[in-house]
């Protein structure tokens, strides 16, 4: 059980040939590639929107559009240990890929679109052909126009 987490992340430290430091104030002063926390609530006062991590680029995989970039390129390169992952496309990057293969589907298969702003299922789109999505990937487009005009 969880009392008996620590004992087992202390061996691990020492297996690893790690540094355990002794306090979490020790810690908080030293640059750590990992810190464990027993029985603490490291979100305690955060707001919803806010995340802790302490696990380097967390965030780019928060995002949709980055973890889908990710898991593609994971994919190609591991195929089979990725096999879990569907076949994703970004847009506006990857729109005139994700037109191809909406025009080259069986007529059964649907395409779910999720926009990168949406949140719990807001904005997901099941669409089968390219003009069910036109005005989705349109948005997108000039969402990052804007975003690249402001950069």
């Amino acid at each position: 059980g969880c009392r008996g987490s620590y004992r087992v992340v202390s061996e691990a430290v020492e297996h690893l040939g790690w540094l355990e430091l002794p306090s979490l104030k020790e810690a908080m002063n030293r640059v750590c590639s990992v810190v464990w926390l027993e029985h603490a609530d490291p979100t305690e006062g955060l707001a919803p929107v806010q995340t802790v991590s302490r696990i380097e680029a967390f965030l780019h995989f928060c995002k949709k559009a980055r973890l889908a970039q990710s898991l593609n390129s994971w994919c190609d390169i591991l195929p089979e240990a990725f096999a879990f992952s569907p076949q994703t496309w970004v847009v506006p990057y990857d729109a005139a890929d994700l037109r191809t293969a909406m025009g080259r589907s069986r007529k059964d298969e649907a395409f779910i679109v999720k926009p990168t702003a949406g949140a719990q299922g807001k904005g997901i789109v099941l669409a089968r052909k390219w003009r069910d999505i036109e005005h989705v990937v349109s948005r997108a487009k000039a969402s990052q126009e804007s975003a690249n005009k402001a950069t």
